[in-house]
């Protein structure tokens, strides 16, 4: 009872601060409903009408170059959480462009568990960095910006539909078209990459598809923590095999690379299995391993510290887990698909990457165990140089650059035709 006493005081404190409109919209969320679906007939309420069905703006056409709307910057998001990687990306480069003198106004497209803009701030700020950038639900309310940045293929209508700004970017961090099976999806998310926005992108590979739909696209690339993830003094357990399965995520393949460990510890059953990335399994699997959960950046760095090998699996584009793997000398073994051999295009005995098969990643993950310790000792170094070069400020740079000149550089020349 003390709970819905709580519960109901906070409701009446909301009312008073933010009117009925937004109470009642913020009761929906929190029990899950979509408005759309009040007051509707019995069956489920069309999805994705927001691709057709116009949005009511509050401001109209952006006059260009003008005071109100200089210096604003509209970023488009889905909905977050705190172990959010996507957004962690989004939220660490906006730290540039705050550095740069940009206001940034993060505004949650689609369903969220957020009742405020302030609980949504605060949890920006609590569980991510401590931008001055403000988080707002919904985008009705978005302010004249001088740019407006779709982050996702659902955010992508919103801002295209958005008329009061100069310019609309589109923050692409994977080939999403890829996450779904022949669908309205699939169609829907690849509709996205023919608006015609200027495009950033997370690696070569990723804007030279966005140079094939005819966009401008210019790449940064994806980098690591240095003060968290560094080879450091741990003793490496030399059959120990970390492997991010997160089973949420298909395009993580999980099942791939657990098909593949299941061959590995049939052949060499001293080797020591951790998985990570998950809080659960829903597998019943034939050998022994150490489920870690859902780790703190620091608890993943001496994971990875204590490791011989570490397997992650890109199947769109490549990630933060093998940077991150690298950064702390750990050879990874990686997918040898287009997007990860555009972000490693040498050879190097810090990464092997192997077709995606479950007898050629366990051969591949067998062979590094294999290497005489002097070897090995030479891999995890060659592990370290291959992203020493990379910084988040580097890529920060990146992004305010692209901003602010409005000229993306072509990373590849479109196909014709």
């Amino acid at each position: 009872m003390e709970k819905v006493g709580r519960l109901i005081s906070k409701g009446f404190r909301f009312l008073r601060t933010h009117g009925p409109g937004a109470t009642y919209r913020a009761a929906l969320r929190r029990l899950r409903i979509p408005s759309s679906s009040v007051g509707g007939g019995a069956g489920k309420a069309l999805p994705y009408r927001f691709t057709y069905e116009p949005i009511s703006y509050r401001h109209g056409a952006a006059t260009p170059g003008s005071h109100a709307s200089s210096g604003r910057v509209n970023w488009v998001i889905p909905n977050f959480y705190g172990s959010s990687g996507g957004h962690r990306t989004i939220f660490r480069l906006t730290r540039s462009l705050e550095e740069a003198g940009y206001e940034v106004r993060f505004h949650l497209f689609g369903e969220t568990h957020y009742v405020s803009a302030s609980e949504a701030t605060e949890a920006l700020r609590t569980h991510f960095f401590p931008l001055k950038a403000t988080v707002h639900l919904g985008v009705e309310e978005m302010l004249p910006s001088e740019v407006c940045i779709a982050s996702s293929w659902e955010t992508a209508y919103p801002v295209r539909d958005f008329e009061a700004c100069e310019r609309k970017l589109y923050f692409v961090q994977d080939y999403e078209p890829s996450f779904f099976a022949a669908s309205s999806e699939k169609v829907l998310a690849e509709a996205t990459y023919r608006f015609g926005f200027d495009c950033i992108c997370a690696g070569r590979w990723l804007a030279e598809e966005m140079n094939n739909f005819g966009s401008r696209a210019a790449s940064f690339d994806l980098a690591y923590d240095p003060a968290v993830y560094s080879p450091g003094n741990d003793a490496r357990q030399k059959n120990r095999v970390v492997f991010y399965a997160r089973h949420q995520t298909r395009r993580r393949g999980t099942e791939l690379g657990l098909l593949a460990l299941t061959r590995l510890k049939a052949t060499r059953p001293e080797t020591e299995v951790v998985l990570f990335g998950s809080e659960d399994l829903p597998y019943n699997l034939p050998f022994d391993y150490t489920r870690a959960g859902i780790l703190s950046e620091h608890a993943l760095a001496g994971l990875y510290r204590g490791a011989a090998v570490g397997l992650s699996i890109s199947l769109t584009n490549y990630s933060l887990v093998p940077q991150e793997m690298l950064a702390c000398g750990l050879p990874v073994v990686e997918m040898d698909l287009p997007p990860v051999r555009a972000a490693y295009p040498r050879e190097s005995p810090g990464i092997r990457l192997t077709p995606p098969s479950p007898e050629r990643i366990a051969g591949t993950i067998e062979e590094l165990l294999a290497l005489p310790d002097v070897e090995m000792r030479r891999a995890s170094q060659a592990a370290a140089e291959l992203v020493a070069h990379l910084s988040w400020e580097q890529a920060g740079r990146t992004l305010v650059d692209f901003v602010r000149r409005g000229e993306a550089r072509r990373d590849a020349t479109p196909r014709e035709g």
